[in-house]
């Protein structure tokens, strides 16, 4: 696929405060903790901040779903590949609702 352009993955969001007073820093989780972005305080920002940080996971599961569909019909994958994509796919999606 393409080269990534974006600081790689896996991103985290790291809440901070309680109330008016509450943001989230969306961190590349490594060593560095290198911020991507700052969201709050108000509720849907908080939200919006587990999307942004669900970004690089949702753009590898449906970088990985393009390829599995693309091959149904041709040299075929097993049971066990498309099972993996799906659950990528479920997690990223879990991370983006910040049910993880």
């Amino acid at each position: 696929m393409n080269e990534k352009k974006f600081t790689p993955g896996p991103w985290a969001t790291h809440f901070v405060g309680h109330g008016e007073s509450s943001y989230a820093d969306i961190l590349q989780a490594s060593d560095t903790n290198v911020v991507i972005a700052t969201c709050g305080p108000v509720d849907e920002e908080l939200a919006n901040s587990n999307l942004i940080a669900a970004a690089p996971d949702l753009h590898d599961a449906l970088e990985e779903a393009i390829q599995v569909i693309g091959a149904i019909g041709g040299p075929a994958y097993s049971e066990e590949q498309r099972a993996t994509v799906c659950r990528q796919a479920v997690a990223a999606l879990a991370k983006a609702r910040g049910e993880m």
